[in-house]
């Protein structure tokens, strides 16, 4: 074969070369595109997933009462056939997670703790137990996990597993620890979360981008080959006319060069170039805004996936606002906090029955009226008739919100001074045990505003309200009840000091004196005796020191049961003379040191003397101590008695059953009294170093 025809069979032609090269590039520059756009998609659907579970976990962790949880699986809890228990605490918990999964439908909540077998985890409670019917894990239920790892890391800090498919879709699980009231982790939260939006991204990638990255490739590559073909089109009819001149038929090569140029249209080939390459940018113009369009699209979602993150965070936060809070104005007015973040309001109220007449509601939270009316002026609260005001009495026989477009187009409408601006009207009951306690509204100024996203965006707070103010109104009854036991508390002990006191001078002043004058009756006779009756006047003896024993006796306890003094010469002074007096008596050294207390009621006087008799009969009996400081003191505010001893001691940390001896009934009681006075005890031990008991009372 010789050298013309091997550069003829290896030819290429510049058409070929441009059609190749223009394809490669072409699809090197869509694959890359496609590639970039497709990962960046998938990467950006996936963590916007992953930061919607985060703030879901978090929101269904903050809702959790960890104290109740751990109760129900640390106590004996009876379980049914089912799986399940009657406990309500277990169904309050479910109720809770039953209501993450309504705020966030796309969240699986439940709650489990670390089993005690290699990979076991125990679920406690499962949002699937509210469903009809049941499903998912039950009450107490064990189960072998093939990669527990992720569940236990949960138990110490929040945690995300990778994304996963099954046969019920694509999921991300997330897991973060639960604290009762004292922080300590008392189980871990995971949340089943479907990601199927990544799903849906991805698809819709494949279908729209796909579709125009390939209808834009077939229309470049048939661009860019008629391109050629026009650019190549004259070369190859000079080429052939070259050719025909160079083989000799020059009539004919002239022809074809005469011709080619009658074939072309465009004296300029530059201009034909750029109409060429208008075209190809129309059709890349298409290409961006089919992208834009899909851009668009995304952000819409985006949009909307990020309001409803933010109403969930929102609706989290106040239902942990309103559970945390027993007073009820403050939870009132957080409620109003939180409705306003989640619709705007130009002012709103929350109104409760009236407890004197539940035929009436009034006003116990305002916000927003005092733009419109002098609120000053107004008699408050303000009580409604249900049964006169439509909007009220449409909102209690329907036991639901009622909106009211417009005011001013409602024939039932109550045209009150305070109402007077408001045109748009939404109201939402307040409902405990099916019963309507009272309801919140909100008002526009403006008609036709309230749409029903906002009827349904301020029903979500209406049961945690409902709760928060059934929860303030129990604590109240019950601060009250313990505060009518305190005062009945307080009386009961007054009663027992004057009993104690009447006693006291009764035998001081009966017994003590008859003894006084039988004592001296009995020396009288003894010193009228004659010398020879001696052994009778001996025996008469033993009778005189036998009553002066009794008298001392009866002193004694008069002084214990009250010492007279005590009102007189007041505490320091009763109490340097009584530890002189028990010193005497029971051969135990007292060094006492103190000073004048003023502003101590006579209770507060009584108590801490009290205080010191029972101390000191408890280092007597119990600490085999030899010596006994005792020291009052106190500043401006607070007065403290100390009581420290020599003796045995004891590991108070650890609460030994000395403690226990060292304290007594005597003691409880002294507690109990502090406590009522405003005041406290402090014990400190140490085995072999003694013990030191300090009682501190607030001053007037």
């Amino acid at each position: 074969m010789d050298a013309k025809a091997l550069r003829r069979r290896w030819f290429v032609s510049l058409r070929i070369k441009l059609l190749v090269g223009f394809t490669l590039l072409f699809s090197a520059a869509f694959s890359a595109a496609y590639y970039w756009f497709y990962t960046y998609a998938t990467a950006s659907a996936l963590q916007r997933v992953q930061e919607e579970l985060v703030n879901t976990l978090h929101g269904a962790a903050a809702g959790v009462d960890g104290d109740e949880l751990g109760a129900l699986y640390t106590e004996d809890v009876p379980l049914r056939a089912d799986g399940y228990t009657d406990d309500p605490r277990y169904w309050r918990q479910v109720a809770w997670l039953d209501r993450v999964h309504q705020i966030e439908p796309r969240a699986e909540p439940y709650t489990y703790i670390k089993g005690e077998q290699p990979k076991e985890l125990i679920f406690i409670t499962s949002a699937g137990a509210m469903r009809d019917p049941p499903f998912g894990a039950k009450f107490l239920e064990h189960y072998i996990a093939n990669n527990p790892a992720p569940n236990y890391q949960g138990l110490v800090t929040t945690t995300l597993e990778p994304a996963y498919t099954d046969k019920f879709g694509y999921w991300i699980s997330g897991y973060t620890p639960i604290y009762d009231s004292q922080g300590n982790v008392v189980a871990a939260i995971g949340v089943d979360f479907q990601a199927d939006y990544v799903d849906q991204v991805q698809a819709g990638i494949r279908r729209s981008v796909i579709l125009a990255f390939a209808a834009t490739y077939v229309t470049l590559i048939l661009l860019v080959y008629l391109v050629s073909r026009a650019f190549t089109a004259p070369i190859i009819r000079l080429t052939r006319a070259a050719q025909h001149i160079s083989e000799g038929a020059y009539e004919q090569g002239v022809n074809e060069l005469a011709a080619n140029r009658a074939l072309d249209p465009v004296p300029d080939e530059i201009e034909g170039l750029a109409a060429v390459f208008q075209n190809m940018v129309d059709r890349v113009s298409d290409l961006l805004a089919t992208q834009m369009e899909i851009a668009a699209r995304n952000e819409r979602l985006y949009q909307a996936e990020r309001r409803a993150r933010e109403v969930a965070e929102t609706l989290g936060k106040a239902n942990l606002a309103l559970t945390q809070n027993l007073d009820l104005d403050a939870a009132l007015n957080a409620l109003l906090d939180y409705l306003e973040q989640l619709v705007p309001y130009d002012s709103a109220n929350v109104m409760l029955l009236d407890p004197a007449d539940p035929s009436r509601v009034m006003d116990h939270v305002l916000r927003g009226y005092e733009k419109w009316v002098n609120l000053s002026e107004k008699i408050r609260p303000l009580t409604l008739d249900i049964q006169a005001v439509g909007g009220l009495r449409l909102l209690f026989k329907r036991g639901a919100s009622v909106v009211i477009p417009d005011t001013r187009a409602f024939p039932d409408w109550a045209d009150l001074d305070d109402s007077r601006h408001v045109r748009s009207w939404l109201g939402v009951p307040l409902i405990v045990r099916g019963q309507i306690i009272g309801l919140y509204s909100l008002d526009k100024s403006t008609p036709n505003f309230f749409t029903e996203e906002h009827q349904r965006l301020v029903e979500l707070l209406s049961a945690p309200a409902a709760i928060a103010i059934e929860n303030a109104r129990l604590f109240e009854e019950a601060h009250a009840g313990r505060e009518r036991l305190r005062q009945l508390a307080h009386q009961t002990l007054r009663v027992q000091e004057d009993e104690r006191r009447r006693v006291s001078r009764e035998l001081h002043d009966e017994a003590g004196q008859a003894l006084v004058a039988l004592k001296i009756g009995l020396e009288s006779v003894l010193g009228e005796l004659p010398p020879d009756m001696g052994a009778f006047g001996q025996r008469l003896q033993k009778g005189v020191d036998l009553v002066a024993v009794t008298t001392n006796r009866i002193r004694w306890l008069a002084h214990d049961l009250r010492p007279p003094v005590l009102e007189t010469v007041g505490l320091h002074a009763t109490l340097d003379d009584y530890c002189l007096e028990y010193a005497e008596r029971t051969r135990l050294q007292i060094d006492y040191a103190g000073a004048d207390m003023p502003g101590l009621s006579s209770e507060a006087n009584i108590c801490l003397y009290r205080f010191v008799q029972e101390a000191l009969t408890n280092v007597v009996k119990h600490a085999q101590a030899t010596r006994v400081w005792i020291e009052l003191r106190g500043d401006d505010s607070v007065a403290m008695l100390s009581v420290a001893d020599n003796g045995q001691g004891f590991d108070a940390r650890k609460g030994e059953p000395d403690a226990a001896s060292i304290r007594g009934i005597g003691l409880a009681g002294l507690t109990e009294r502090l406590e009522l006075l405003g005041g406290w005890l402090a014990i400190e031990s140490t085995p072999g170093q003694g013990t030191r008991l300090t009682a501190y009372l607030p001053k007037e």
